[in-house]
């Protein structure tokens, strides 16, 4: 057989084979695509149902409170005859709506049913319905807005529609092919020949290397028909492959380092938003947040730490209520400034109210921001500066107490000076007066003058001695003295020095310890305070009242006190006297203690300032309360010296006593030297003197076994008393020394303590006060 022949009969076998082949794939294809046609159609109906229910359900309606869904199904049934049931039910089967009204409300549990419930997305399934007829059935689920189940949509149409359109298109298909099967054999056998069975396996050897990944190979083209359009469109197709998967791997890398940062960028803001939130709930200071009204729109924890109740209590509340009425308008206008300015700044002090009702001083520092909504609010961090404050108070009291006490100090530098060379000059006044008294008798027509002198010497004396008052080192004659007995014994006094409008009350808490003082000035500390409150009252009608009691003061009373530094805790015995006088505001509180500041035209200044002084030499303190128009206390604190000691021996005794021996006395004032001479030789002593140190030590070599003492002044040129008073002691450690000085006992025995020094007399002296030195001296008496 010729080879086209063979040919010719291998296409005809082929064209033969490809025809039955291609009838039955013809005829399968139609079946399939008209039954797929079938069923887009009635996915397509199924879904604009399915549609209207999701439309109704995110209205808020329930599934089978749906109206007009029935209507909706007999119109579908209506337009499209083929279709033979259309309805909607729920997930247990049973039938909300349907074409067939008869149906509504019936559970269908068939495997159909099973199985489209069961399903998740839409289904396609062979259904033999109760009519025994089978029918492609499509069921498409119904979800809520949650993604809940909540039915599904069901249509379906028979199997036999398909089948009779399968065999009518059959038989069409055979009729066609019998008939145009010879015609185009031949010519079909050369074009697959020539025309496209060798394109169509370089086409499809190009595809496999295209799929093994060779983008860059390229199909010839040989023709322009639709093969050569093939290869064309295959070229350009592994050109675009090409380009599109590099695009695709760049972009995947780009993708990748993007996810990597968008990680990297989430760690970072949870890191920082923990640590943000780990720094409020731990900071020690109040973080809050106030809007443009004042209201709290946050408050961190530490609140309740600060002011003892939660935050969460004012959250939502305007701050004003919580901060004392008179900050409120400073903070509101510090609040206005702020939002208003867009600048940051610290808000005056203000006052918050605590749980316990007491009050916390604060101050914030804060700036403007806005919320993610572009609300403008305020951010504060509030800071506790009650202690601080307290402190810089306390501070600023401290310094100016040190300050008044430096004044007095360098007061008492210029009053011991004068006192000194004062006392001098008064010592051979007031000693002569009193030794010429003693002479002449009372009868002497001179005795009258030579007792002015007196007391004129005694009043002179007693300035001088004010005068070291002021400086707090005027306490000269030490005894125990009843603060209760001193203010019954000074009542009389007292009540002819105040004013006519003022009344005089005694408080006396008997019985209270004695205290060690010099009397006079504690009868000065009490007659100036008196004398300052009766002009306090002034023209108007008041009452004065001195109390008197005993306390025990620890640091924190006595850190209130004036001149704090030089007392301990301790028992106090206490004088107060208060008045109902005009007052003092603060100002002036801190001035009456300065000497020369006085609130009246004729006024020193020295009065209060001496009371001070007084009271600071006797290692105490005075406490001030005053407010205008409210009167003023002065409340005095002394220490407690424990029960009175009765007197030694009587004065009638004193004034019998002469001593005996040789008396050393040394002084560089040439008249101190001769009335002391004359009062020691009345009182039996043999004197011999001296005029600075250097002769005293010269003389006490000589004679020492004689001198029973030295009486010594403690100021003098080339040797002073002091230098010599060791180099007395040096040559006889027991020799007894009585100092001598216009200074005060208390310098004296401060310089002298524990250093065997006998006594001590203060110029100027009387001979009745030498009298009572010697006395104790000779007769080893120390009281």
């Amino acid at each position: 057989m010729k080879i086209s022949r063979k040919i010719l009969f291998i296409t005809i076998s082929v064209l033969l084979t490809s025809f039955l082949i291609s009838s039955t794939a013809l005829v399968l294809s139609f079946k399939k695509n008209y039954t797929q046609a079938l069923l887009s159609g009635s996915y397509g109906l199924g879904y604009s149902l399915h549609s209207i229910v999701e439309e109704l359900l995110s209205l808020g309606l329930p599934l089978d409170s749906l109206a007009g869904l029935d209507t909706k199904c007999r119109q579908i049934l209506q337009r499209n005859h083929h279709i033979t049931y259309v309805g909607v039910s729920d997930t247990t089967g049973k039938i909300l709506y349907n074409g067939d009204p008869s149906l509504n409300g019936k559970v269908f549990t068939d495997p159909t049913m099973r199985r489209s419930i069961a399903s998740a997305g839409p289904v396609t399934q062979i259904y033999r319905r109760f009519d025994g007829h089978e029918y492609y059935d499509v069921s498409i689920p119904i979800y809520d807005s949650a993604q809940i189940r909540l039915g599904q949509v069901r249509l379906g149409f028979p199997t036999r529609v398909v089948s009779e359109k399968v065999q009518t298109a059959l038989l069409q298909v055979v009729v066609n092919f019998s008939i145009s099967f010879l015609v185009i054999a031949f010519l079909i056998n050369y074009f697959i020949s020539r025309f496209v069975s060798r394109p169509v396996i370089r086409i499809s050897q190009h595809a496999q290397k295209i799929a093994e990944g060779d983008y860059d190979a390229k199909l010839e083209v040989t023709h322009g028909d639709e093969v050569g359009a093939l290869a064309a469109s295959i070229n350009e197709m592994s050109s675009q492959v090409k380009q599109k998967t590099h695009d695709l791997e760049i972009a995947n890398e780009d993708l990748a380092v993007k996810l990597v940062e968008r990680d990297a960028a989430v760690e970072s803001l949870k890191s920082s938003e923990s640590k943000f939130r780990s720094f409020v709930d731990h900071s020690f200071d109040v973080i809050f947040v106030l809007d443009a009204q004042g209201v709290f729109q946050f408050v961190s924890r530490s609140w309740e730490q600060h002011f003892g109740y939660p935050a969460s209590e004012v959250i939502g509340q305007e701050f004003a209520p919580c901060v004392h009425p008179d900050d409120v308008a400073p903070c509101f206008e510090y609040l206005s400034q702020i939002l208003s300015t867009g600048e940051g700044g610290t808000s005056p002090a203000y006052r918050v109210r605590c749980a316990d009702g007491s009050w916390r001083l604060f101050m914030a520092n804060g700036t403007l921001y806005r919320d993610a909504s572009g609300r403008v609010l305020y951010l504060g961090i509030g800071h506790d500066i009650t202690d601080q404050r307290k402190a810089e108070e306390e501070r600023l009291s401290l310094e100016r107490q040190l300050l008044h006490a430096q004044k007095l100090e360098s007061l008492g530098v210029l009053a011991g000076g004068i006192a000194h060379d004062f006392n001098n000059l008064l010592m051979a006044i007031l000693g002569n007066a009193d030794l010429a008294l003693m002479r002449i008798g009372n009868d002497s027509p001179g005795a009258e003058n030579l007792r002015k002198i007196e007391q004129a010497s005694a009043r002179a004396a007693d300035l001088a001695k004010q005068m070291l008052a002021y400086s707090g080192k005027g306490k000269f004659l030490v005894e125990k003295i009843d603060l209760n007995q001193l203010l019954k014994d000074m009542v009389s006094m007292l009540e002819v020095s105040v004013s006519k409008k003022a009344a005089l009350r005694l408080n006396l808490h008997d019985p209270i310890p004695a205290i060690e003082a010099d009397i006079t000035q504690i009868r000065q500390v009490v007659m100036n305070l008196v004398i300052n409150a009766s002009e306090a009252i002034g023209e108007v009608n008041g009452v004065i009242t001195l109390t008197t009691g005993s306390l025990d003061c620890d640091q924190n009373y006595l850190k209130g006190v004036w001149l704090n530094d030089h007392i301990r805790a301790g028992r106090y015995v206490c004088l107060e006297v208060t008045d109902t006088g005009c007052g003092m505001d603060k100002e002036t509180m801190g001035k009456i203690f300065d000497p020369f500041f006085t609130t009246k035209f004729t006024g020193r200044g020295l009065g209060m300032a001496a009371v001070l002084g007084i009271v600071r030499g006797h290692n105490g303190g005075i406490n001030v309360y005053s407010e205008p128009g409210k009167g003023s206390m002065f409340k005095i604190l002394l220490p407690a010296a424990g029960a009175l000691q009765p007197p030694t021996a009587t004065e009638q005794a004193l004034k019998e006593w002469r001593g005996g021996g040789t008396v050393l006395l040394v002084d560089d004032e040439e008249t101190v030297l001769d009335i002391a001479s004359e009062m020691l030789q009345e009182l039996g002593f043999d004197v011999v003197t001296a005029r600075d140190g250097n002769e005293a030590l010269a003389l006490f070599r000589e004679r020492s076994s004689k001198i029973v003492l030295v009486l010594l002044d403690l100021t003098m040129p080339h040797l002073d008393g002091e230098q010599c008073f060791h180099e007395l002691r040096r040559i006889v450690p027991e020799v007894q020394v009585v100092m001598s000085s216009g200074y005060t006992e208390q310098e004296i025995t401060r310089k002298f303590a524990g250093k065997g020094l006998a006594g001590f007399i203060q110029k100027p002296y009387t001979l009745k006060s030498l009298r009572e030195v010697l006395v104790k001296v000779v007769t080893g008496e120390k009281g």
